[in-house]
């Protein structure tokens, strides 16, 4: 595939000297930054969707936003939103737990 970027000459001249150091071309200096960013970025949003549905879980097991905070080391408000977001309703002490309904 055949793309076209317009690059100032200081970022070319920047770029063909980084290809130089690493004996690539400058395309493929390009394509890997390109793989490596969105890599990372993907890595970073998988982490934080686990974050989130662990937090979940354990609040439909049952445990209060205390309890999820000690276990998962994750603040008060991270948990409390993330329950919220996903309908659930705050387990507290001696109370039966119930989710809420969502229209």
């Amino acid at each position: 595939m055949r793309v076209v970027i317009d690059l100032p000459d200081p970022v070319w001249f920047g770029l063909a000297d980084i290809a130089e150091e690493r004996d690539i071309e400058v395309p493929w200096l390009i394509a890997y930054a390109i793989r490596d960013l969105l890599g990372t970025e993907h890595t970073r949003l998988a982490a934080a969707r686990s974050r989130r549905e662990r937090v979940v879980a354990l609040a439909r097991e049952g445990l209060t936003d205390a309890a999820i905070c000690e276990r998962t080391g994750e603040n008060r408000n991270y948990v409390a939103t993330n329950r919220r977001k996903a309908g659930i309703a705050p387990n507290r002490p001696g109370r039966a737990t119930t989710e809420r309904k969502t229209a």
